[in-house]
């Protein structure tokens, strides 16, 4: 992903552009939910901006704006932004352990200290991927035939 900042603009204009690039494959691959995504990813990094500084858009500092609505989107945002973090990452975990991985490698992946931590995690992992869970296959779903990964076999 490359980070743009503007330095031409004067600094109380000067903003920052995020841009990722992708193979045409994968972008047909993430369909539309690379908007939604990308969408989340900004009210991520606005939200974190605003707790940081005090200042909620253009210059509004807290108790003048923003309105409690504004959080509460900034929360569901986040919120389904999380839960599909999780499911990726429940995906990927379990797809390292198909792909040969150790506990040990995941423990160091995931910065856990204990191997028996990241049993635990593979397992929890295993258990929400196989059940299906609110997102029920989401991280795996083919735009093109609407089913997921596991589903075609």
């Amino acid at each position: 992903m490359d980070v743009i900042a503007d330095t031409e603009t004067p600094h109380w204009k000067a903003g920052l552009d995020l841009r990722a690039c992708y193979t045409a494959q994968q972008r047909e691959t993430l369909g539309e939910d690379a908007a939604e995504l990308s969408g989340w990813a900004d009210t991520l990094l606005w939200t974190l901006a605003a707790l940081r500084s005090g200042i909620w858009g253009e210059g509004h500092r807290y108790g003048h704006a923003p309105a409690d609505m504004d959080w509460a989107i900034a929360i569901s945002e986040l919120a389904q932004l999380g839960e599909h973090v999780a499911d990726v990452l429940d995906h990927a975990i379990v797809q390292h352990a198909q792909a040969g991985g150790s506990i040990q490698q995941l423990a160091d992946a995931a910065g856990l200290s204990a191997r028996s931590t990241a049993q635990g995690r593979r397992d929890a992992a295993r258990r929400r991927v196989t059940k299906g869970g609110p997102l029920d296959g989401w991280a795996t779903l083919r735009p093109e035939s609407g089913s997921t990964k596991e589903q075609e076999g």
